[in-house]
């Protein structure tokens, strides 16, 4: 698009926001708990927001209620993420006993996800191709038993069946607890627009 093209669509949604009734729009009324993150899809179509669930809306049905994808199950705040061509969704738990991420297929988004095994997930991001995608955690296992990967992780979905970690920077392991947290944490990723570079 030109940028006068993006220009003008700008202020036409901003023109259309000032006139929607916000008790009318609301797309959460009388919701209680708290979103950690919100994400709507490149096209438009969907809108999910994590808390200590997943909630998937169709904007094209402003009313409906929500596709819960993900009830509450002690997995934690939930980072939420749509790939390039809005059809992945990505959600990572910060959970440091069960931290993991789920990816739905938004084309069945009420199909099964894939699971893949993370630590405790703070920040993803999707490749512009939407083959890769990257997570970021919290900076030490808080359970000294965890086996999960910690740091920066690089995930491969080519073959949704068997996923592959492609590569790991892993956090500092030589610093005290509350030092790594603060110091090694991951809270935020992205990809540069050719994917080459995160």
């Amino acid at each position: 698009l030109a940028v006068a093209d993006v220009a003008e669509a700008v202020v036409d949604a901003l023109q259309r926001a000032q006139i929607l009734d916000p008790i009318i729009h609301n797309m959460v009324p009388d919701y209680q708990l708290p979103f950690y993150s919100v994400a709507i899809s490149r096209d438009g179509i969907w809108m999910a927001a994590g808390g200590t669930d997943v909630r998937l809306w169709d904007l094209r049905n402003p009313g409906a209620v929500p596709l819960i994808l993900q009830p509450d199950a002690g997995l934690g705040e939930a980072r939420v993420v749509f790939s390039d061509d809005s059809t992945q969704l990505a959600a990572g738990f910060l959970s440091p006993f069960t931290g993991s991420i789920r990816i739905w297929d938004l084309r069945n988004p009420a199909a099964r996800p894939l699971l893949l095994d993370a630590g405790p997930v703070r920040a993803l991001a999707f490749a512009p191709d939407g083959i890769h995608l990257a997570s970021g955690s919290r900076g030490y296992p808080i359970n000294p038993n965890s086996t999960r990967p910690l740091g920066v992780l690089m995930w491969d979905l080519r073959n949704p069946k068997t996923p592959v970690l492609l590569s790991q920077i892993a956090p500092v392991s030589n610093c005290a607890p509350l030092d790594c947290m603060s110091a090694n944490s991951v809270n935020s990723l992205m990809f540069s627009p050719d994917g080459d570079r995160l």
